[in-house]
């Protein structure tokens, strides 16, 4: 079953989160387990913690359901709201820097007709 929307990866020793977006959540789940448990995550203070902390001090879950569309802004919200950018709250390495633009802009694999 394909989830679109706003996900996280909660590590419940420290209450650090990652926050990410997809439009394929389950699939990115597997993507994202599949790096950490081979020690070649992209995120090297989420994949330092994994190999501190192991496999089941983290729960992955999806924070909200939305359209393709709202993924970028609904991430955004997140991050600004859990403050996953600082080190201090989370795992996030990038400020999303939000660009608006119209629908019929939109790459066409990410229009839904």
């Amino acid at each position: 079953m394909k989830i679109c929307g706003i996900y996280s990866i909660i590590n419940t020793n420290n209450f650090k989160y990652y926050i990410g977006y997809s439009n394929k959540i389950n699939k990115r789940f597997n993507e994202h387990k599949y790096a950490l448990r081979h020690n070649i995550h992209a995120n090297d203070h989420l994949q330092k913690s994994w190999n501190k902390y192991g496999e089941d001090a983290f729960i992955f879950t999806i924070l909200e359901e939305c359209e393709i569309e709202n993924l970028a802004i609904r991430e955004h919200y997140w991050t600004t709201l859990l403050k996953t950018h600082d080190s201090e709250h989370g795992y996030n390495q990038q400020i999303i820097k939000l660009k608006f633009i119209e629908k019929d802009q939109y790459p066409k694999k990410y229009v839904i007709k």
